[in-house]
């Protein structure tokens, strides 16, 4: 969770740093790379996706199940074994109980479904989710269809620790995020035009291939 504060801290230092972004007409995207190619985003590639919480605590909450039927069924483990070998209950417990590292992980889910709540609950959306196409040009003036992106760009009136945890309860991260690179100032851009006009934090994931498979079907 610090790395991911601490990451956020680094995101918005490099925002100001940000000079090789233009417009394209017709309120398009694009980012100059250092060797003059671009990343272009086109507004009619850019959706809002629906907010995946309901979806989100759904999965915690068969996590913290799935996890609790297998701390009870090793404890049942550990009781036929005391019962039906030489060794102690002790011998069993070591053998067969789970630890507390084990059990962190329903506190950590549990933490997650409340902080997903809170976002729902909340009289403004904490975050938003989008999704785009970028187009890479080459030098030779080359266009290229990337994958497809998902940001979840983050209201910057939300703590950064709240931040933090509903990234990690998303199972999004923005640890990774280095402005610096084109293609996340571009994600940077899109966030504020079409989220949060001064948000400066956001995680960034381009789709799996089976997931561009399907969006081109």
């Amino acid at each position: 969770m610090r790395l991911q504060v601490d990451a956020m801290l680094r995101t918005a230092a490099l925002v100001g740093a940000i000079t090789l972004l233009t417009a394209c007409s017709g309120g398009d995207i694009v980012v100059k790379t250092d060797l003059d190619e671009s990343y272009v985003v086109k507004e009619s590639a850019v959706t809002e996706i629906e907010p995946p919480i309901e979806s989100a605590i759904k999965n915690h909450e068969k996590d913290i199940k799935s996890r609790q039927n297998y701390i009870q069924r090793m404890s049942s483990e550990s009781k036929k074994c005391a019962r039906e070998t030489i060794l102690s209950q002790a011998d069993c417990d070591h053998i067969y109980l789970v630890g507390p590292a084990y059990r962190e992980k329903i506190k950590t889910s549990e933490e997650y479904i409340k902080v997903l709540k809170e976002a729902a609950a909340a009289e403004k959306p904490w975050f938003l989710q989008i999704k785009y196409r970028p187009i890479f040009i080459d030098l030779n003036g080359q266009k290229k269809a990337m994958g497809y992106v998902t940001l979840t760009c983050f209201n910057p009136n939300v703590e950064n620790m709240e931040k933090a945890k509903l990234a990690a309860a998303l199972g999004e991260t923005f640890e990774d995020v280095d402005l610096s690179k084109a293609y996340y100032s571009a994600g940077l851009k899109v966030c504020q035009k079409y989220a949060y006009k001064d948000g400066d934090v956001f995680a960034y994931r381009e789709a799996k291939k089976s997931d561009e498979s399907k969006e081109s079907d």
